[in-house]
């Protein structure tokens, strides 16, 4: 009997084929393929090939379902036929045969997965088209797509076949349905029975699909670049896996009859080289994601070490530095200089003036800035001066303010930014079924930058840490919160200007801070050709390789990402490039925003809306001051409100008064009956606010008011109480008097 060669192989999988063509099994391949892509493309809410990705990943346990049951029926007829005997009679050795048989029903699981990748691949194609993006953005996307759906196949091709060999039945059918299970939501249930926070368990779930973030979040290819890395390294770990698990099934595969001589060295060599390609990869896999996690962790323990927290109520927040006119800090402006150039490392050389606004001398003033970074120097009026930090505390060492003093401040540092935050509460006990991952909230990459003011990049007068960890109830483990804070209304609240009375309750969010914006003058270099945009009213070209920009805020956040724009007679809208549905979203809220400063009979500025969810945890941000919209949301989701974007512009960064509520819900009450909608139910403010307002006057009333004065007058008095707003809150007296009520 001839032993082991490579020529043996090729006629059995030759035969195999051709038995293979002329069942019902070859067919229903490509046909099983097209019904889990029609259903990945149905099912999907995706505005952007990276969705469609997510989506086709989700649906990808299918596919292996079907793969593993065909090829199992397909691999060896012979048991059902009574025709074994004379299989085995064969003049080949059992390793060949089983190879053989291996090769012979692999064009199943190609035929699945090209079944499979065909409608969401046209998907993909109709996000791209027109949207300018380059072929070699549309050619990665289709090539990830690929690569997922077919070593997803071919891994189930092996787990069917290996399976198909040893047994028929129903003890084929039954074990193969529970190594499915395993292979699917088998990392889920062990999650759910041990307490860990632990990533390596996306290295057994065969789809990888909880790595990625939801369809309906709108993230495109690029939001994918952090993890493409762990993705093909997972990918290739399941290719390396199935072709070992075929390798193995033949070296170990015994049967009563002359084997012939041993199989030859170089087999075993192969063997042992898939076995080390297969550990290397899921390395490849495991410890990136380890490495961020650990990041993540390092951050939260860092916060959970100012004190532990119980039953969700408690937060701890600095007692350091506690003395008088501390809370009278102000940065009237900034000139920041940020150089992004050589990522993640960013540097900043931050000027700006410090003003003391207390009534009592203070010492050794506080800044805040992330305790990531690392101070290089500090200067006060020229002259090098003493710091010490502690955690994101920066005391001012040798100064001391008096009451109205002012001092100018340079401040050089730089640090890593790579905030990788855990995607679910950490510390959870047993019992949940998610599999923890890791996002990055706060970035400087290659292919875009991120930088929030709640993430506190640039020096704030801040007494308090910039992060807190809330326990979660019932033991459910730990959230950690680093803002944005923002007003009901979505205005931002940075622990800049005056920092939150350190008597708030934990979750009394709605402190007022001060509304004096500050100056801005920020110039940006950064290492790739993408757009940077703030939310400051002037920019220089923002493809420039050194962007400039000026305005006036409360806080500056800076976004670096390959956006697409579109000018609208309102404003101008930067979105995804395959997400075009933004347009009609931008646009509503565009118009809405121009209204609202209409309304109060305010200039309107430059309106622009920002389209991009990089921060989950908030669905917009809105700068009244420079009338700049965050849009974090995502398809379907709701856009800000008529009422909440004029409470924006009449109270600012501060929550709105009894009164302020009563003239925001009587406007929209009063707009809303001018429209053509006026039959349909009212969004917002439908309560009557005024109702209980002490010694003010009625809805009814403010709304006749309306009706009956003339447009001037209307705008007249709306202008006078927004200038009212600016210097403090509205009261009731307030708007009897301005509106003569």
């Amino acid at each position: 009997m001839a032993w082991f060669q490579l020529d043996n192989v090729r006629p059995v999988a030759r035969y195999q084929w051709t038995r293979l063509r002329r069942t019902w099994l070859l067919p229903v391949a490509p046909v099983g393929g097209l019904a889990v892509g029609l259903l990945t493309t149905t099912q999907t809410v995706a505005v952007t090939g990276a969705g469609v990705l997510q989506q086709a990943a989700y649906f990808l346990s299918l596919l292996h379902l079907g793969v593993m049951v065909l090829t199992a029926l397909a691999i060896y007829p012979e048991a059902d036929e009574d025709s074994t005997e004379l299989l085995w009679t064969w003049p080949v050795d059992n390793i060949s045969l089983i190879l053989g048989k291996f090769a012979g029903v692999a064009p199943l699981a190609g035929l699945a997965a090209l079944g499979a990748f065909l409608l969401p691949a046209v998907l993909m194609v109709r996000f791209w088209w027109g949207s300018g993006l380059s072929l070699g953005y549309l050619a990665a996307e289709l090539g990830l797509l690929a690569l997922w759906l077919g070593t997803g196949a071919l891994f189930a091709a092996a787990m069917g076949g290996a399976l198909g060999l040893w047994a028929r039945g129903w003890r084929l059918y039954v074990p193969l349905f529970v190594v499915w299970l395993a292979g699917t939501i088998g990392p889920n249930v062990i999650r759910s029975t041990v307490d860990s926070d632990a990533t390596l368990w996306h290295l057994f779930q065969w789809s990888l699909a909880e790595l990625l973030v939801d369809d309906e979040a709108g993230s495109d290819f690029y939001a994918l670049l952090p993890h493409v890395g762990v993705i093909i390294a997972h990918r290739l770990t399941y290719a390396c896996a199935a072709l070992l698990l075929a390798v193995a099934v033949a070296l170990g595969y015994r049967r009563t009859r002359r084997l012939g001589r041993p199989a030859p060295r170089w087999l075993g060599t192969l063997a042992g080289a898939l076995v080390l390609a297969t550990v290397a990869l899921a390395l490849g896999t495991v410890v990136p994601m380890e490495r961020r996690a650990g990041v993540a962790h390092q951050e939260m323990v860092f916060y959970l070490d100012r004190g532990r927290h119980g039953g969700g109520t408690s937060v701890t927040l600095s007692q350091e530095n506690s003395g008088p006119g501390l809370h009278r800090l102000h940065i009237p402006s900034y000139d920041l200089q940020v150089d992004a150039s050589q990522p993640p490392l960013l540097r900043v050389d931050a000027e700006f003036i410090l003003e003391y606004r207390g009534d009592k001398p203070l010492s050794r003033p506080q800044l805040g800035l992330r305790h990531d970074f690392q101070i290089d120097a500090l200067y006060v009026d020229g002259e090098l001066a003493r710091f010490s930090r502690s955690r994101d505390a920066l005391y001012l060492e040798e100064v001391s303010l008096a009451p109205g003093q002012s001092v100018r401040v340079r401040l050089t540092y730089h640090g890593r930014v790579e905030a990788w935050r855990f995607r679910h509460e950490w510390g959870a006990r047993a019992g949940t079924m998610f599999l923890q991952a890791v996002d990055l909230r706060a970035f400087v990459r290659r292919e875009g930058l991120y930088l929030p003011a709640s993430y506190g990049w640039y020096p704030l007068p801040a007494d308090g840490p910039l992060a807190e960890v809330l326990a979660l109830p019932f033991g459910h483990g730990y959230w950690f919160w680093e803002g944005p804070d923002r007003t009901s209304a979505g205005v931002l609240r940075p622990p800049g200007s005056v920092p939150p009375s350190r008597e708030r309750s934990p979750y009394d969010w709605l402190t007022p801070t001060s509304d004096t914006p500050a100056t801005f003058r920020v110039r940006v270099r950064r290492a790739g050709s993408y757009p940077v945009l703030s939310n400051l009213q002037d920019s220089s070209d923002p493809r420039a390789p050194t962007v400039s920009m000026l305005g006036r805020s409360n806080h500056l956040t800076l976004i670096g990402w390959p956006l697409a724009v579109a000018h609208t007679e309102a404003g101008s809208i930067y979105h995804l490039a395959e997400n075009r549905g933004a347009l009609e979203r931008g646009r509503r809220i565009l118009e809405t925003f121009r209204d609202s400063y209409r309304r109060f009979g305010q200039a309107v500025p430059r309106l622009r809306v920002v389209t991009l969810r990089l921060d989950p945890n908030v669905p917009w941000i809105v700068d009244p001051y420079t009338g700049v919209v965050l849009d974090h949301g995502y398809r379907g989701s709701p856009v800000p409100r008529r009422d909440e974007l004029l409470t924006a512009v009449l109270a600012g960064a501060r929550e709105p008064s009894p009164a302020e509520e009563c003239l925001v819900s009587s406007l929209v009450r009063f707009d809303h009956s001018q429209t053509s909608q006026a039959d349909h139910p009212l969004e917002g403010l439908v309560g009557d606010y005024c109702q209980g307002l002490q010694g003010g006057p009625t809805t009814d009333a403010v709304v006749r008011w309306l009706e009956r004065a003339r447009p001037d007058a209307v705008r007249k008095a709306l202008a006078t109480l927004h200038q009212i707003a600016r210097q403090r809150p509205l009261t009731a007296e307030d708007l009897r008097e301005v509106l003569g009520l």
